[in-house]
């Protein structure tokens, strides 16, 4: 029972991990303890406590404690948003009124996407962008950083595809051109205003 329980955790996307902890172990749990505790087998029990206890061993810190960040180079990837994310989305719809094209990873389109505005994270365009090739940041009003994006962004099919990562020098690249203009930044997330060239 361990054994599956640790295949089926490596095998399960995290997100599909997260979402299985939280609406379905709760029931397994109960339903596994009815059966041990009408059983009476100490066997039974000792196999329950050990397959309790290694599921919790199983979840990764970072789901519950702000002080641990994902193993990014084993494609873990923060789960949450952070407060920060939250007020520079209102930022955002607070202070552009059209509905632009946008620049950005998965997480932007959830966190912007969310709001109905116009995300892309998923064109050939944007994997170019997070590769180092900008000349195609032209096709777009703004490019949305997160500061997660050096270590882990989900372009493309997020859950399909390994995360990538933006480079040091693809962002400081992106930092000084002349075309880009950084008009916000609250040091989790930065909004470059692109002009068109």
């Amino acid at each position: 029972m361990v054994l599956i329980s640790y295949i089926s955790t490596t095998l399960i996307p995290r997100i599909e991990f997260s979402r299985f902890i939280v609406f379905g172990f709760a029931l397994m749990i109960i339903s596994i303890a009815n059966i041990v505790i009408m059983n009476r087998n100490i066997v039974l029990r000792i196999l329950f406590i050990t397959f309790f206890i290694f599921q919790i061993y199983l979840i990764p810190p970072y789901l519950y404690n702000n002080n641990y960040s994902p193993d990014y180079k084993h494609g873990e990837y923060r789960e949450y948003y952070l407060p920060s994310e939250y007020n520079a989305v209102s930022w955002f719809i607070g202070n552009v009124n059209a509905k632009p094209l946008i620049a950005g990873d998965w997480t932007v389109y959830e966190l912007l996407g969310s709001e109905q505005e116009n995300v892309d994270y998923q064109s050939n365009d944007i994997s170019n962008i997070y590769d180092g090739n900008l000349d195609h940041l032209n096709n777009y009003a703004w490019f949305v950083f997160r500061y997660e994006d050096l270590f882990s962004a989900r372009i493309n099919k997020p859950r399909a595809t390994a995360p990538v990562v933006l480079s040091e020098e693809t962002y400081n690249e992106i930092d000084n051109r002349s075309n880009v203009n950084k008009v916000y930044d609250n040091r989790d997330m930065i909004y470059y205003k692109i002009i068109k060239m």
